[in-house]
């Protein structure tokens, strides 16, 4: 079953249009469809899992939710401080989390827009957030050199994380008691 390509992101003074499709086994087909919706300023753009929705984190400091079938916008979800520099769904969809120049990491409800918790920790701006499948944790990865390992259940910093460093090694750090 083929995917239809349905949001073309335009960054900066540079456009792009779909030309083409890639399916379910990365088969390309090429045949050319119009752009639904340009989207701007964006920073970093993740779809849900069942290709509803897009999040996209923008320089403006918001994620902007918006439904694929129509290109229309749902929701702007405020917060941050800085710029939105990624974003992640998580695997049911219900969940978006955000990583920030602000240097904090925000979880969302999707369905009402609200910000479940707010994570501090870095001392770096956010470069990079993902969520474990089965949502129990929240990776983060920042420009102060760490990954973080942030545990879902109580929305804070797990006892153990992962750190890079320029030696070329990745240590797995715990907490001593």
């Amino acid at each position: 079953m083929w995917s239809s390509p349905r949001v073309c992101l335009r960054m900066g003074l540079e456009s792009y249009r779909a030309l083409g499709t890639i399916g379910s086994r990365f088969g390309i087909r090429s045949q050319a469809r119009p752009c639904l919706r340009t989207l701007e300023n964006v920073a970093s753009v993740c779809e849900s899992p069942y290709g509803r929705l897009i999040a996209a984190g923008s320089v403006d400091m918001t994620i902007k939710v918006w439904l694929i079938s129509s290109g229309s916008l749902l929701r702007i979800l405020h917060g941050h401080t800085d710029w939105v520099s990624s974003v992640c769904m998580s695997s049911d969809g219900s969940r978006i989390i955000s990583g920030s120049r602000d240097k904090t990491i925000k979880v969302w409800n999707v369905t009402s827009g609200a910000c479940l918790c707010t994570l501090g920790g870095h001392i770096g701006e956010v470069t990079s957030v993902c969520m474990s499948p089965d949502g129990s944790k929240i990776i983060s990865g920042s420009d102060d050199r760490t990954i973080k390992v942030w545990n879902m259940v109580f929305c804070s910093l797990c006892v153990y994380f992962i750190s890079g460093s320029g030696d070329r090694t990745i240590k797995v750090w715990s907490k001593i008691d």
